[in-house]
């Protein structure tokens, strides 16, 4: 792994010997960064200066990592074991989070998804055709699959953390940030996109305030106005 200042002046070299690529987090005061590789996990200083490596991580390949809002945590994702556990800056791993994914080969288009809310409250991760919503403290909250067509691609969460988004085959699936039939949710949790194209949605992301996503097929990006969805959510609701 490479670290680089803003203005392209070479930092650092970070090197591991311990299996497949690397997956990269930084923390959201820059002070930080996080590497994975293999079934290893490296913590650094923004200038390279090695700070914590957890050589047994209990993963069998690492596929995500994720550094939460506060940069008090972080978060890795196996491909291999379809789990999911919580990190202390310390390297000391806070919780297992029950409910296991499901197993997707160390060399898959779609490896394991992880993603932290952006207020810290919760997290999800998809694997598979499987994705699943966990609270901070490790408390399972919701397992979701009626939606997939494929295996899971992206996987993002709003800006008000409220609800995600993920792509699984050339579908694109929202949910409410609790995966239960509670008011507006249950409907807006059910709404599918067709991507529209035969390629899997391998890319998605959402707007910073949250009225629009995009999402990618091959050579196909199309956008989506998610107030008009939740305009679509409110009539079905009163209907």
């Amino acid at each position: 792994m490479e670290i680089w200042a803003a203005d392209g002046t070479h930092r650092a070299t970070l090197t591991s010997d311990n299996g497949y690529g690397t997956r990269v987090a930084i923390a959201p005061d820059g002070t930080w960064v996080a590497a994975v590789c293999g079934r290893t996990m490296h913590i650094a200083a923004a200038d390279g200066t090695p700070r914590v490596t957890v050589a047994k991580t209990g993963h069998k390949i690492i596929a995500s990592v994720a550094i939460a809002p506060d940069g008090t945590w972080l978060a890795t994702a196996g491909s291999a074991d379809g789990t999911v556990r919580l990190w202390d800056l310390n390297g000391s791993c806070r919780v297992t989070l029950t409910g296991h994914m499901p197993w997707v080969p160390a060399r898959a288009v779609f490896g394991a998804r992880l993603a932290i809310a952006p207020d810290g409250t919760w997290l999800a991760a998809a694997s598979g055709k499987m994705a699943m919503i966990w609270a901070a403290d490790g408390t399972p909250r919701a397992s979701l699959s009626s939606s997939f067509n494929g295996l899971a691609g992206d996987l993002v969460v709003a800006p008000d953390a409220t609800w995600l988004a993920l792509a699984s085959g050339t579908t694109v699936s929202i949910f409410d940030r609790d995966g239960t039939s509670c008011t507006l949710g249950q409907v807006f949790r059910h709404r599918t996109l067709s991507a529209g194209s035969r390629a899997p949605a391998t890319g998605l992301a959402i707007a910073p305030d949250g009225t629009w996503l995009a999402t990618a097929a091959r050579d196909t990006v199309q956008i989506w106005d998610v107030v008009q969805i939740w305009a679509a959510v409110r009539d079905a609701a009163q209907q």
